[in-house]
């Protein structure tokens, strides 16, 4: 997870909006483990993020009381961070804010990858494993990101670099695309899994 010692990193409003993606992402691993605490502490750096953003719905009192009432039971503190995310989205989207929510969704979904890339610690490699199979099936998701980012207008210099990494991702994605009889080859994973990292941790700061 990312560490909410690197808060203060976070000048610009794009890195905000990006890292509050992420530590959404991180709220949810935790609720789901059980990890009150971090669930807790990650929420409060969310809301900082939020409150400096003016995002009013999603990360604010009302949600922190909620946790902080569910923090010995995992199903509702997962389910008030599904909650959370949906309302901060689909305020984002009443208020038309393209320049936050395309780096909000990215956040969370470049962290949601991530954690899945850096939680396998298997000793030999294995299509079997649930982790390599959601690390693949993260290239359908990647899909529909690109589609995605395709659609806005005006990029800024952050778009434009999250374009080319993401562009840089979809290739080692569409080489799986050439296999006759693997889903993944090991060398393939390794490939996307390590880009994944130097994208999460550029974004993060945890350089």
């Amino acid at each position: 997870m990312n560490s909410t010692d690197k808060l203060n990193e976070y000048v610009s409003t794009n890195e905000k909006a990006l890292n509050l993606g992420v530590y959404a992402s991180d709220i949810a691993y935790c609720a789901v483990n059980g990890m009150s605490d971090q669930t807790m502490n990650s929420f409060v750096a969310a809301k900082k993020l939020a409150d400096d953003l003016g995002l009013a719905e999603g990360f604010d009192d009302k949600i922190t009381s909620r946790i902080d009432e569910n923090l010995d039971k995992p199903d509702s503190l997962n389910e008030i961070s599904t909650d959370s995310y949906s309302m901060a989205i689909n305020y984002l989207r009443s208020q038309n804010q393209e320049d936050i929510l395309p780096l909000l969704i990215f956040g969370g979904w470049i962290e949601s990858a991530y954690i899945a890339a850096d939680s396998y610690n298997a000793t030999k490699f294995s299509e079997e494993n649930i982790l390599v199979n959601k690390i693949f099936e993260q290239g359908f998701l990647l899909e529909n990101l690109v589609d995605y980012f395709n659609t806005l207008n005006n990029k800024t210099k952050d778009f434009e670099t999250i374009d080319k990494q993401i562009a840089d991702l979809q290739a080692l994605y569409d080489e799986t695309q050439n296999n006759e009889e693997a889903m993944i080859t090991e060398k393939q994973f390794k490939a996307i899994t390590a880009k994944i990292i130097e994208i999460r941790n550029f974004w993060t700061k945890n350089q």
